[in-house]
């Protein structure tokens, strides 16, 4: 079974944005910006160390179809969030 667009839709979301066609195949769900690329949907999470939302704008440069991302982080970065293709959730944990 392939996974798409509108299967990842289905999750407890707030909103979603800028996202393409709903039967676009997803290559596959990743959480680490360095290996995230076209095709793939990118999920930002806050670790101890490191939060992902800070490589949103360059995974998205890559092709990902989108980044799930904080509610928060959109509050806090508008201009950046602007255009990007994001499906927005209250916790991304």
């Amino acid at each position: 079974m392939t996974l798409r667009m509108a299967d990842i839709l289905q999750i407890p979301l707030l909103e979603a944005r800028n996202l393409g066609s709903p039967d676009a195949a997803v290559r596959a769900v990743v959480t680490d910006s360095r290996t995230a690329g076209t095709g793939d949907v990118f999920v930002a999470f806050r670790g101890e160390r490191v939060d992902a939302h800070d490589f949103i704008a360059d995974v998205c440069a890559r092709g990902v179809l989108c980044c799930v991302v904080e509610q928060r982080w959109v509050r806090r970065n508008a201009a950046v969030a602007a255009g990007l293709p994001l499906v927005v959730v209250r916790d991304s944990m």
